[in-house]
């Protein structure tokens, strides 16, 4: 397993709520992007994702990038960015 943690920077003007951004995150998801869990946090500047994928190390970033993206244009919000993102294993966190 994968976990991938982004910031996602966003205008306030552009603001969704956690469990919208999560929904939205499942619902743009295949079954290849292998998506187990995803969490969603406010943030002073945007959004905290962290998602979990069962997908291969260097698909991780990709995949992860790709839903959130995919999310905030099916929630039909603009003038969101992506910043820091972050993948590493579970066995990392120990």
């Amino acid at each position: 397993m994968r976990v991938v943690s982004i910031h996602v920077e966003a205008p306030t003007t552009a603001w969704t709520t956690s469990a919208e951004l999560v929904e939205a995150v499942q619902a743009v998801a295949v079954p290849q992007d292998e998506l187990m869990h995803v969490y969603a946090g406010t943030l002073p500047t945007g959004f905290g994702v962290v998602i979990f994928l069962l997908v291969p190390p260097e698909r991780a970033a990709a995949t992860g990038c790709r839903l959130v993206l995919a999310a905030a244009d099916s929630l039909e919000l603009r003038e969101w960015s992506l910043g820091a993102v972050r993948v590493w294993s579970p066995a990392e966190l120990g």
